[in-house]
């Protein structure tokens, strides 16, 4: 057995908590995939008990232009008959519903036994588990707000199938851009912008674009960007803020940025869907969607809680992280699947996000 320094300092649950808490607002929030404007339209709130999140949507004016003198028949003298319009907007109330509070136990031994800094090993393991949890959540919410809308339209254009034989997964790329560019005329959209799009692929789609294709991208241009933006490369000593292994990003095709994103996270989004088992970590090659049809919030604390272990000498670690999300535009979202998934067959009934803790 070894044991630490004498002077190795010990685990001290009022500066635990400070330290966490920083952790958690510096580190979670900068290594998630999709980001407030790209992917989704973003909420948070520093009350850790907050329930709902309020996001405000305002609505496009409704008005026409009209032809005044003989030109026009009707409404054509010099004021305009019709009422005056009145700005409008959609409020969304959104629950703050699925919650990570998983208590993480730490035992006084521990520290007592290994020379390293266990307060860190368990910082990291939080931050890592609830990453993975948002993304794979918000991965499940984008897929079932597609599927679920061709399910209750009949239009499954947004559903589009990849044959390895015989397409170009570059070609069904665009197609899926063919479609955000129509945007959502019922809701006053006339296209969803590029600056608000974002692709992630699985590993198959990234290799088929990657490889398969030969295809040139944009990896490495954010420096240009950033030049042309704000006039400066940005801070040369470290690593670029755009490039990270950390969201799995890897170039751009049509000014979209482009991120690969692990089977571990498909499959937690397939257990959020309750699907059969493997059938997205299979068939799943990609989803590029605009913020603008999925709303997410979030919430956390200032601090995490630490309180003594009832089993002995030791701390609990409890975690207190709540989120939401709700697709109010599913046209924004167009998912890429392969051929092999057969739609009619797997979908036939609407598809629930729920905490997989928490379903039947």
């Amino acid at each position: 057995m070894a044991y630490s320094d004498s002077a190795t300092p010990f685990v001290d649950p009022y500066a635990t908590q400070r330290v966490l808490a920083q952790r958690y607002l510096q580190n979670v929030f900068q290594q998630l995939i999709w980001t407030d404007g790209r992917g989704v339209s973003h909420a948070f709130e520093p009350d850790g008990n907050a329930l709902e999140v309020r996001i405000i949507r305002h609505k496009p004016l409704s008005g026409n232009s009209r032809t005044i003198g003989e030109g026009g028949a009707t409404n054509n003298s010099h004021f305009n008959d019709n009422s005056a319009e009145t700005p409008a907007s959609d409020n969304y109330m959104l629950r703050l519903n699925e919650l990570y509070d998983r208590m993480v136990e730490l035992p006084q031994v521990m520290d007592d036994m290994i020379s390293l800094n266990v307060l860190n090993a368990t910082a990291d393991s939080i931050e890592w588990r609830t990453i993975e949890l948002i993304n794979s959540y918000t991965l499940a919410h984008k897929i079932a707000g597609a599927f679920n809308y061709a399910l209750d339209s009949g239009d499954t254009s947004r559903v589009i199938k990849f044959d390895e034989a015989n397409d170009k997964m570059l070609d069904k790329v665009f197609e899926a851009h063919k479609y955000l560019n129509k945007g959502d005329r019922d809701n006053g959209i006339s296209t969803f912008p590029l600056q608000n799009r974002l692709a992630v692929f699985s590993a198959d789609g990234q290799y088929l674009l990657q490889t398969v294709e030969k295809a040139v991208f944009e990896v490495g241009s954010s420096r240009a960007v950033e030049l042309l933006e704000i006039g400066s490369a940005g801070d040369t000593t470290v690593a670029n803020q755009v490039n990270t292994d950390t969201t799995g990003f890897f170039g751009f095709i049509n000014q979209t940025p482009l991120h690969m994103i692990a089977d571990n996270i498909i499959d937690l989004a397939e257990q959020y869907m309750d699907l059969t088992q493997d059938i997205l970590v299979d068939n799943f090659l990609g989803v590029i969607s605009a913020s603008q049809g999925t709303l997410r919030g979030m919430a956390t604390g200032n601090s995490v809680k630490v309180v003594d272990s009832v089993r002995g000498q030791g701390y609990l670690f409890q975690p207190k992280f709540r989120w939401g999300i709700e697709v109010i535009y599913p046209k924004s979202i167009v998912v890429i699947m392969k051929d092999d998934f057969d739609f009619a067959t797997e979908v036939t009934d609407p598809i629930t996000v729920e905490g997989p803790e928490s379903q039947a």
